[in-house]
């Protein structure tokens, strides 16, 4: 099998974390916290977050005698544990988050997991190309730029303009990480019930010839700016050099709508991750 990763960071760091190896990959996306805690040693909670998972990951997925779920269940034990810790006697008012995205090698089966909108793109050797996202914080995403969109263009603001000044709608949209039944969505952060609610799935993994694991910055160039639909990027891509000229494409389309007056977003540019599997 080949493999490779590729990330960039969106500002001075970095809260995405992508690691990939003979028999499993995976992509974490950190959310930055809602309130002004901060009780790690790195730039943000939320990289800290993405980082002690990607460190459990590493040495947690190659028993493949644990499933996934069950996995990413004892690991959320014991980073509430880690995170408690480092914030000591302070009240948590904003646990940190993360998508995650996973793909194994099981006895002659991939499996796959995700949980948010970290997507993969998967093409079979018959050549049938499908993309896999668990659309819970998707939607959330989506009805919240809708929110903005519409106060902004109220107030003649653009909508990074309209994102900073009315910054509420998002912190409304965010808390609700895991109250499923608030309008919430479910994503990698404190609660063990949030991993029932991933995708989980398998494959014979003599069907597949490619497999691209993205991070949401990543999947801007089909998803939001739009200029390659996915069976072409998964197609097109075929070592980090590929990876890092579509990358720069990418940027280059957001660096000409600074304001997000046509690629609706709320970043300039986000965090940009990918892992590559070629079977």
């Amino acid at each position: 099998m080949e493999h490779f990763t590729f990330t960039k960071p969106g500002r001075e760091w970095n809260e995405d974390r992508v690691y990939s190896c003979d028999d499993f990959a995976f992509v974490l996306d950190g959310a930055t916290c809602l309130f002004n805690d901060h009780y790690s040693k790195f730039d943000t909670d939320a990289e800290w977050y993405s980082n002690w998972w990607c460190e459990y990951l590493k040495k947690s997925l190659g028993n493949t005698k644990k499933e996934i779920p069950d996995i990413l269940k004892a690991g959320i034990k014991k980073v509430v544990k880690d995170y408690q810790k480092l914030a000591k006697d302070n009240v948590i008012e904003d646990f940190p988050s993360s998508t995650v995205s996973i793909v194994r090698r099981n006895n002659g089966m991939l499996e796959f997991y995700s949980l948010t909108d970290s997507s993969m793109v998967v093409l079979s050797k018959s050549g049938i190309c499908i993309t896999i996202q668990e659309q819970g914080n998707t939607v959330k995403d989506a009805f919240t730029i809708m929110k903005v969109l519409d106060t902004g263009k109220k107030h003649n603001m653009p909508l990074m303009e309209a994102r900073h000044k009315f910054g509420e709608i998002v912190q409304q949209a965010r808390i609700r990480k895991n109250q499923f039944a608030l309008g919430g969505y479910y994503v990698l952060a404190d609660s063990e019930e949030a991993i029932n609610h991933g995708i989980y799935a398998s494959v014979e993994e003599a069907l597949i010839d490619k497999i691209l694991i993205l991070s949401d910055g990543y999947s801007q160039v089909y998803d939001v700016v739009k200029f390659m639909p996915p069976e072409k990027l998964i197609k097109k891509i075929n070592s980090y050099a590929d990876a890092e000229k579509i990358y720069n494409k990418l940027v280059k389309y957001q660096q000409k709508d600074k304001l997000a007056k046509k690629y609706y977003r709320f970043k300039v540019s986000d965090d940009t991750s990918l892992a590559y599997l070629k079977f």
